[in-house]
């Protein structure tokens, strides 16, 4: 399965979703360990933190390489609510919102 097919399909208790500090280190072996163990693994790439530019750039890249999908917070958000027009779509997009209005970069 691609990785598009893979971020298509609705979350579900088979999806782990990453985001964490010593990139390198730390999220790169639960990436890949996860999608070892069968999880579809979406890397929110904003909720990282590496050690440095060039090792997170790379261990960014083997886990995509691996079979993460790399997401933000907002398309993660669209993906997990559907119809934004209901909750807890609504709700959703509604946090989105207050945090690039406070000034995160989503």
């Amino acid at each position: 399965m691609t990785s598009s097919a893979r971020s298509s399909r609705p979350l579900v208790d088979t999806t782990l979703i990453v985001g964490g500090v010593a990139t390198e280190i730390v999220v790169q072996w639960l990436v890949l360990s996860g999608i070892a163990r069968g999880y579809c693994v979406h890397l929110v790439v904003k909720a990282c933190g590496g050690l440095s530019e060039r090792s997170e750039a790379a261990a960014l890249r083997r886990s995509e390489a691996g079979g993460a999908v790399m997401t933000s917070v907002v398309a993660l958000a669209g993906e997990s609510s559907g119809d934004f027009t209901v909750p807890p779509g609504s709700e959703a997009i509604a946090v989105v919102y207050q945090l690039i209005a406070a000034g995160h970069d989503c």
